[in-house]
C-alpha cells in the first residue's frame, strides 16, 4: 500500500494503485475515496490539462470515470470524461435523497463542471 503527504503536511493519501483502484484521501475536514471505473484511453492527440500549482500538467483520456464517496452522508458522485469533436466533454452524475438521476456537463474544465454541480446539488 502506498500513502503520501500531499498540499498540506495533515493532507493524506493512501492507495495501491493500480493493482487495487481505490484511492482514500483525507484532509482534516474531508475525505474522499475514488473507485476508478475505467482508466479510459488517450487519444492519438489528447487535450491537456490546466497546469497545477506545481506547473505539471496531464492528458485527458477519453472514457475515463471514476466514482467519488465524499461526505458525511457518503455522497457518491461519477464523474467522467468522453470526448466530442476531438475535445473533452466533463460530466457529473448523481442520485439525490428520493433517488432521483441528475447531471451536469462542461465543455470547459471538470472544474467548472464541479462549479455547476455544486450550485445546483444545495
Amino acid at each position: 500500500m502506498t500513502s503520501s503527504s500531499n498540499a498540506s503536511s495533515s493532507d493524506f493519501e493512501t492507495h495501491n494503485y493500480p493493482s487495487n483502484k481505490k484511492i482514500t484521501y483525507k484532509t482534516p475536514n474531508n475525505s474522499f475515496i475514488y473507485n476508478i471505473i475505467n482508466e479510459g484511453i488517450y487519444p492519438d492527440v489528447p487535450k491537456y490539462t490546466q497546469a497545477n500549482s506545481n506547473g505539471c500538467i496531464y492528458p485527458i483520456p477519453d472514457e475515463y470515470l471514476v466514482e467519488t464517496e465524499f461526505g458525511k452522508k457518503k455522497h457518491i458522485l461519477r464523474c467522467s470524461t468522453k470526448y466530442h469533436d476531438n475535445r473533452p466533454v466533463y460530466y457529473l452524475n448523481w442520485n439525490d435523497s428520493e433517488n432521483e438521476n441528475h447531471q451536469v456537463t462542461s465543455e470547459k474544465s471538470a472544474t467548472d463542471a464541479t462549479q455547476k454541480y455544486l450550485k445546483v446539488s444545495q
